[in-house]
């Protein structure tokens, strides 16, 4: 990991995030990596940076290799899951196949030292079709330069017609893309 590999890489994440706050969190969290010459640390993050947009936000920590917990949980995602997940597992929210894609997801973010940008259609507890979505994921790190958290924006939004033809009724798709910090 190095900064030059991050500065080649931000231009294109930038040209592919399409969500107003994606880039807001984005534009912090590099503003922060380019400064400092290393991975942010949760400490760093000022949410008064992205205050409009802390509905989207979300943390997750690094517990073990194999356990996540949520740390902190915006109203529009707990909205869409329709509970509050702040200080829940990973496993004990999600399971399955489900369960397994997040895991692969969250270790790549942690262990590569990478930030992700998913753009997808999933079904919500709380409506009946599939809807889309946005969610990017920056890794944060702790003094020594392990990566502990997550901080990420995810913004969900329902088109029921195409994603129904895309999914069928219960299946779910993401296209997953990572560059490297």
């Amino acid at each position: 990991m190095s900064l030059d590999d991050w500065k080649s890489s931000k231009p294109r994440l930038l040209s592919k995030i399409e969500n107003e706050g994606a880039r807001i969190l984005l534009h912090h969290w590099s503003e922060i990596y380019e400064r400092e010459d290393r991975l942010p640390q949760r400490t760093d993050i000022d949410p008064l940076s992205f205050i409009k947009f802390t509905p989207y936000i979300w943390i997750i920590k690094r517990v073990s290799k194999s356990e996540y917990i949520y740390r902190l949980v915006g109203d529009h995602i707990i909205e869409n899951f329709g509970m509050e997940i702040a200080g829940v597992y990973l496993h004990d929210f999600f399971s399955g196949e489900m369960l397994d894609a997040m895991m692969t997801f969250l270790n790549t973010v942690t262990d590569q030292k990478t930030a992700a940008l998913h753009h997808g259609y999933r079904h919500l507890p709380t409506c009946d079709y599939p809807v889309q979505y946005e969610r990017l994921s920056l890794p944060l790190a702790n003094q020594e330069g392990k990566v502990r958290y997550i901080i990420g924006y995810t913004f969900f939004y329902g088109i029921p017609d195409l994603a129904e033809a895309i999914l069928g009724e219960t299946s779910a798709f993401t296209h997953e893309e990572y560059y490297q910090a």
